[in-house]
């Protein structure tokens, strides 16, 4: 009986989780790119770093590594993962994200969401298509992990999604609201996941505060990696503040969703 209360407990968690994805991607989008100054302040916080030619040409080859042939790959990985630890039902979810997350980026990107002209662009760039394929990739990987693994996929998956996140932004080619956008769209698909697993596996019940302090520490990683290999603040010295808070912020709520989703996943 506790079993089953505890399964029941840990639906309710992931669904309300889901809830509160979703709604968070949809408001996101009104504010940031159905509005003016949504749309201004987005397109300054994206200006507030920047590097140089060697560190840009770097950092696009990390993003070029990106392909359909790689993001398979690693779910393949993840799939064997599963199937040699007897969790068919696992390996069925860890597919489901990947697949479900990116299909939805790029229906959400190229086909449902547009982009009101108030003189930037009218491109829709919402979601960003690189950051759900590496952060779906992480929670795939998070959900197929062996407990004795789980940690060092939490700290490594963070590290790997917030440079990849980063890294979009320090490029120009997406908006950190882009980035956001993404990682609300992979944590439903995970929570929608985690919510159809939870019926018939116990959730693992991860401490939310040490999967997240986790996560934390690989995207600070991730942080200091990007300013060793040349990133920097557009306006020098006086715009570190800014860039601090808008590269921060893409590194905190990508740790924030991989912790979330570890503390929903099964046994």
């Amino acid at each position: 009986m506790t079993e089953i209360k505890e399964r029941r407990r840990g639906a309710a968690g992931a669904l309300g989780v889901l809830v509160l994805a979703v709604a968070g991607l949809f408001g996101l989008k009104y504010a940031a790119v159905s509005q003016s100054r949504g749309q201004r302040l987005d397109e300054a916080a994206m200006n507030t770093v920047s590097a140089g030619a060697p560190t840009l040409q770097q950092l696009q080859s990390y993003l070029g590594a990106i392909t359909i042939g790689t993001t398979a790959l690693a779910l393949l990985c993840c799939v064997i993962l599963a199937l040699l630890r007897g969790r068919t039902v696992v390996a069925v979810g860890a597919v489901t994200i990947v697949t479900g997350a990116n299909m939805t980026t790029q229906l959400l990107k190229h086909s449902l969401f547009d982009r009101p002209d108030f003189g930037l662009t009218t491109i829709n760039s919402y979601p960003s298509g690189h950051t759900t394929v590496a952060v779906s990739s992480v929670l795939a990987a998070v959900l197929v992990a062996p407990p004795f693994l789980r940690h060092a996929v939490i700290a490594a998956g963070a590290f790997a999604a917030t440079l990849v996140g980063a890294s979009t932004v320090v490029g120009g080619w997406h908006r950190p609201s882009d980035v956001i956008g993404a990682l609300a769209v992979s944590l439903a698909w995970g929570a929608a996941v985690a919510v159809a697993v939870g019926i018939t596996h116990r959730p693992q019940n991860e401490g939310l505060v040490r999967s997240s302090l986790l996560a934390l520490g690989g995207a600070i990683t991730a942080g200091i990696f990007l300013i060793v290999v040349g990133v920097r603040p557009a306006n020098g010295i006086a715009g570190f503040a800014d860039a601090g808070l808008i590269l921060g912020g893409v590194g905190f709520a990508t740790a924030l969703t991989i912790g979330i989703y570890a503390r929903l996943v099964p046994r």
